[in-house]
């Protein structure tokens, strides 16, 4: 589909994963615009149909995008399907031209309706930006605790991210682990895998004793739970006294815990604010609850 924007002529492109080039161009201007790109991703199998990028192509190069992730989450123990936008991203000489507002129309007009909550996060630079289009900004808040001195025998080891055996069995007990949060992320483990294999490789750990994987580090004497992955419900409390060290002197957890008790909740500061499409997203401030980081596309 060929489109004519601020006197140029532009082809609107999507389920182009598997085109060589296309996937080439998008990944350069991703890496162009967020330092990352998803080739690996793509490479290892994990790019599958929950990602779809929606792009604007001019002289066959991408040069804008707006990426819709099915998302689907256990909210309160009720399941909802919600559309994440993410990979928002203009080149540099394109901006000003209205590219991403093509974009925006056109993927709200396809999914409204189609789920139960359409969201993203944004950056300080367009916080006036999303209002125009229905969005609200939600405040989300995130769960941490102080730890008192503790030492005790830890069952926890690091896996190796880059043996594939470990990598399978780490994603078959993502996709079977039962709900450690209050807004849990279900059915999505290529979302896992994007984290897990690439920015946070070095941060995933597995009990055989527990039968559980966590994705955590430890940096300055504050341990960042990103997130638990087991076949049974676990003691958090536990978990986090087994995982620390005796240097570690506070919890931050990435996600919202089934029971709040022992924590205390703060609005979450990131440098990205949460926007939803309409009403739909009250939940999430009036529970005090905040979307899982790995979620986060």
């Amino acid at each position: 589909m060929d489109l004519s924007l601020a006197g140029q002529r532009f082809t609107l492109l999507e389920n182009f994963k598997d085109d060589t080039r296309l996937r080439a161009s998008f990944n350069a201007l991703t890496h162009q615009t967020f330092e990352f790109d998803f080739e690996q991703w793509y490479q290892d199998g994990y790019w599958g149909e929950g990602y779809q990028p929606c792009a604007l192509a001019h002289d066959g190069r991408i040069v804008a995008n707006l990426s819709v992730n099915l998302m689907h989450f256990e909210v309160l123990g009720e399941p909802k399907r919600c559309i994440q936008l993410g990979t928002v991203m203009v080149a540099p000489e394109y901006r000003g031209k209205g590219l991403s507002r093509v974009l925006l129309e056109r993927v709200l007009d396809r999914w409204q309706g189609q789920c139960e909550l359409i969201y993203l996060f944004a950056n300080d630079t367009v916080l006036d930006y999303y209002p125009r289009f229905g969005f609200r900004r939600v405040l989300e808040h995130q769960y941490s605790a102080a730890l008192s001195p503790s030492a005790q025998p830890c069952s926890f080891y690091r896996v190796d991210m880059s043996d594939v055996l470990e990598r399978l069995r780490f994603i078959s007990a993502v996709a079977s682990a039962v709900p450690a949060a209050r807004l849990a992320m279900r059915s999505n483990p290529d979302q896992t895998m994007f984290y897990c294999t690439s920015f946070f490789k070095d941060c995933v750990h597995y009990s055989a004793a527990l039968q559980a994987y966590v994705v955590m580090e430890i940096v300055d004497g504050v341990m960042t739970l990103y997130e638990v992955f087991a076949r049974q419900a676990l003691d958090l409390q536990a978990l986090i006294a087994e995982l620390r060290t005796p240097q570690t002197t506070r919890v931050v957890l990435g996600f919202t815990p089934l029971d709040v008790s022992g924590f205390e909740a703060q609005p979450l500061e990131s440098d990205d604010s949460l926007f939803v499409l309409g009403q739909a997203g009250q939940f999430i401030e009036h529970a005090r609850l905040m979307f899982p980081l790995l979620s986060h596309a």
